[in-house]
């Protein structure tokens, strides 16, 4: 679908993003040490309703993978992780939260060998000098997110639900949709994401990296959370976030055309997935982003707030007796 937010993400939005900005923001801290895991960065949210149309119809394209051009037919695509939980319906009591921006995100890649070929937009290399899964992303403005023969990268991102449910103390969440900025120099065929809820115990840091070196403090491909030199903690799977994530939704693409900046939403995440969240903010470990289509560049909480991604929330009255 693609996605048009009118006035709430107006309020939410403004300014205009450069097609290929390089990153040049500053570095900011991480806590390694705590008890608590920090969230390193922050944003607002405000309320209001947004809607969805489809799109149809596919373009012959070109992939960018690690720097090789290819010109292809068709691009992969992920067999389709929409959950088969009911959506909550409450006809005339809807109330539409959002779109929400994102509270902390992080890109998490991983490649064969010792040097790390994954480039940005650019196609320039982010950082060839140790493997891609020993760097941390948490302060990368964007990465491409896809797959290869020599590795994959993914985007997890979290909203900070369960903080702005505590305004909503009687109602649910009856269903949520991720909508992202993706973005390609060259037109390309239909690409599906899949959106997964993130495992409830893999607790993860943003980090404070521009593709660096993870340290204490941060998280990798690696580990989600390096809490000290000898405590670091791998991702429940083992793979990464993906594997390890509930299947949740899909994003379709349609025809991704050149230089284009428009919103693409997913299908409908049901809010039973969610409600864990609200019962236990820590277990809030938001949303995993990835495809097995060739890379595409997906926008990030630190791109300008125009293309940043969204969570957009519908609520209905909490049935009685909670849940």
């Amino acid at each position: 679908m693609r996605l048009s937010f009118t006035a709430a993400a107006a309020t939410l939005l403004a300014g205009c993003l450069s097609q290929n900005p390089a990153y040049d923001g500053p570095e900011t801290g991480s806590d390694g040490t705590g008890e608590a895991l920090p969230t390193t960065s922050g944003a607002a949210t405000t309320a209001g309703t947004s809607s969805g149309a489809p799109t149809t119809g596919a373009v012959e394209g070109t992939n960018v993978l690690m720097g090789m051009s290819e010109a292809t037919g068709t691009t992969g695509h992920v067999e389709s992780t929409t959950s088969a939980e009911a959506l909550l319906t409450c006809p005339d009591e809807e109330v539409q939260l959002g779109p929400l921006a994102p509270v902390r995100d992080a890109f998490f890649i991983t490649s064969t060998g010792d040097h790390c070929p994954w480039q940005d937009s650019n196609l320039m290399v982010m950082n060839s000098g140790l493997p891609c899964a020993q760097q941390n992303y948490g302060q990368t403005i964007y990465a491409t997110v896809g797959a290869t023969a020599e590795g994959r990268s993914e985007y997890v991102v979290d909203f900070g639900v369960a903080a702005v449910m505590q305004a909503h103390p009687d109602m649910a969440i009856a269903s949520a949709t991720l909508a992202i900025v993706p973005w390609w120099a060259s037109d390309r065929q239909d690409i599906v994401f899949a959106v997964g809820v993130v495992a409830s115990e893999d607790v993860w840091v943003e980090g404070n990296k521009n593709a660096a070196a993870a340290a204490v403090g941060d998280s990798s491909w690696e580990y989600r959370w390096i809490e000290g030199a000898e405590a670091k903690h791998t991702w429940s799977s083992g793979q990464g976030p993906a594997s390890g994530s509930i299947p949740a939704a899909t994003i379709e693409l349609g025809p991704l055309i050149a230089d284009s900046h428009e919103y693409r939403a997913s299908t409908p995440i049901a809010g039973t997935l969610l409600a864990n969240w609200l019962a236990d903010p820590d277990a809030e470990q938001g949303l995993v982003l990835s495809t097995t289509a060739a890379p595409v560049l997906v926008k990030s909480m630190q791109a300008d707030p125009v293309y940043v991604p969204l969570l957009s929330l519908t609520l209905c009255p909490a049935p009685a007796g909670g849940g």
